[in-house]
């Protein structure tokens, strides 16, 4: 394949639109990743490190906590938007619903191209599987919740015998 046009399919995949439009771009590089090690704590207070795959625990609490995810986006993200003069709040608020599905798809993307090797590969395979899993999950509980019926409260027992 020509490799224009796999460097074209790269960059579109690491791009995502907010909830206003703006198109962000995903560049990774050292001072991306050194932002997000040094500005980024997750639920339990850890540095964040992207490069870390591990036993997946970063990508599984990327992947469930849209807090994390838009405070890893707003470390690399910064100087577009301070270039752009937008402000944090904004950001913020910028980011929710949907945006976060492709936000995460981006990251992954971008995260995976910093390493142009066998790494690369590994944690945008790893990220797919634990996606993968996740949905797997919430869509059983969602067949769960639907095959079960809800149970009766105490009150209503009391209404339906007329008491």
């Amino acid at each position: 394949m020509n490799p224009l046009i796999i460097n074209s399919l790269i960059i579109k995949m690491t791009i995502y639109q907010d909830k206003t439009g703006k198109t962000w771009a995903l560049n990774i590089d050292t001072n991306a990743l050194k932002r997000v090690r040094r500005n980024v704590k997750d639920r339990n207070g850890n540095s964040v490190d992207l490069l870390y795959i591990g036993n997946g625990e970063t990508i599984k609490n990327i992947l469930s906590d849209p807090i994390l995810l838009t405070d890893i986006l707003w470390a690399i993200l910064e100087p577009q938007a301070k270039t752009e003069q937008i402000s944090w709040n904004a950001f913020q608020a910028a980011h929710a619903g949907n945006v976060f599905v492709e936000a995460r798809r981006a990251l992954a993307e971008a995260v995976g191209e910093y390493f142009p090797t066998l790494e690369g590969l590994a944690f945008r395979e790893a990220f797919r599987k634990i996606l993968g899993e996740r949905d797997q999950v919430t869509k059983a509980v969602l067949e769960e919740m639907h095959r079960t019926p809800p149970e009766t409260t105490e009150t209503e027992k009391s209404d339906e015998s007329g008491g």
